[in-house]
């Protein structure tokens, strides 16, 4: 929508569908993993490491974005990327 020059609102709508979509695939995919058969992987820990590993997709998209010149966006999405890594260290302790 970026290259095609879409509205601002339409550009707003679908990432902000794409993150929540992304968002809850993270945790249904951690959800499969918390059966009570296995009690030492039903804990919270397993919903944070899920969480955790995103902070290598999100460095892969910002590295993406550096590749194409997006310098405000890659730096902006690179820190969060550190914030959420940091997060997922301190959750996991």
């Amino acid at each position: 929508l970026l290259f095609l020059e879409a509205p601002l609102l339409l550009r707003l709508l679908a990432e902000s569908s794409a993150l929540a979509t992304g968002v809850y695939g993270i945790y249904a995919q951690s959800m499969i993993y918390r059966v009570a058969a296995r009690p030492s992987w039903n804990t919270p820990l397993t919903t944070a490491s899920f969480f955790g590993s995103a902070h290598v997709g999100l460095s892969l998209i910002a590295a993406t974005l550096f590749v194409f010149g997006e310098w405000r966006s890659g730096v902006a999405l690179y820190a969060f990327a550190l914030c959420v890594g940091v997060f997922s260290l301190g959750a996991l302790r």
